[in-house]
């Protein structure tokens, strides 16, 4: 019943690359959960900040995904071809 996980470790900021694998475990084990992860959602120093992003992506990303998935349906349901897109800031 796990539909998301947020992985954050502590210096992740310096090496990325325990959470892409610890990403990639947990994609083996949930396959359709949605992950989030700390050094790609704000990779930066510190922690809480990083933590509290990733932990909030984590809560609504599922949801949102949702979201968009109707809305894209309801586009093309009105005939609209052109594909929707979403912005986000960095």
């Amino acid at each position: 019943g796990v539909e998301s996980v947020a992985i954050c470790f502590l210096h992740c900021y310096a090496m990325p690359e325990h959470e892409a694998r610890a990403k990639a475990a947990v994609r083996r084990r949930l396959p359709d959960a949605f992950v989030s992860v700390s050094s790609e959602i704000l990779p930066e120093f510190r922690e809480f900040e990083r933590m509290s992003t990733t932990a909030v992506n984590a809560c609504v990303g599922p949801r949102m995904g949702r979201y968009l998935d109707r809305f894209r349906e309801r586009v093309k349901a009105l005939g609209i071809r052109a594909e929707p897109y979403t912005i986000h800031v960095t």
